[in-house]
């Protein structure tokens, strides 16, 4: 059965279903709080140094220099990806190769990226 908006599924649960318990999904922003809050946390980091874009390697080796567990790549990668407050400036990849670098940015900096290609780089468009 499909409904229309959230609140007609919930009087339909609760009219016909009234024993089933109905669980809500977490919001995007509060779930991982702790995990993002790191991150964002690694980018004031380096804006206090003036460094307003970061490299993937760059995110990952200060997150785990400064926690305890640290953070997989592809975990870490998820994050930057679907959390609205970081957006990717610049992607490289490796001449010859399939090796690729992007910078990062929380999405309240409007700063335009002055990060180069370094030679055997190229810059590669970003999917949005």
């Amino acid at each position: 059965m499909t409904f229309t908006n959230e609140a007609a599924r919930d009087l339909h649960m609760k009219v016909l279903h009234p024993d089933v318990k109905v669980v809500k999904t977490i919001p995007i922003g509060r779930k991982f709080e702790r995990i993002v809050a790191k991150i964002e946390k690694c980018f004031y980091a380096y804006q206090k140094q003036d460094v307003h874009h970061l490299s993937f390697a760059q995110i990952k080796d200060w997150i785990n220099s400064n926690s305890a567990n640290g953070l997989s790549s592809p975990r870490l990668a998820n994050f930057l990806r679907r959390r609205p407050q970081f957006k990717m400036v610049r992607k490289f990849r490796k001449i010859g190769t399939n090796v690729t670098e992007s910078y990062w940015s929380l999405s309240d900096n409007d700063i335009i990226s002055d990060v180069g290609s370094a030679s055997g780089w190229i810059e590669v468009d970003i999917d949005e």
